[in-house]
């Protein structure tokens, strides 16, 4: 959580739109994983920013297991 909320700030620090979206393997459990989204104002969608994914390309997310969810969250 915490390389979240450090990429969140420098983009929030740059004008950028960002959001947390927190993944949840079922609806029994805390959240599993939170990574960022940051708005392509261009294209008007969100892009996916997973900070701890290094070895994974830009729009990477998690996959989840059948019954697993995510929920995004306004920060700024």
């Amino acid at each position: 959580v915490s390389k979240s909320v450090l990429l969140a700030t420098l983009l929030a620090s740059m004008d950028y739109d960002v959001r947390f979206v927190a993944q949840y393997f079922n609806d029994e459990q805390m959240y599993s994983h939170v990574y960022v989204e940051t708005l392509d104002k261009g294209l008007q969608e969100w892009k996916p920013l997973d900070p701890v994914a290094s070895d994974k390309p830009i729009g990477w997310t998690q996959s989840l297991p059948d019954g697993g969810f995510e929920t995004p969250y306004d920060i700024f």
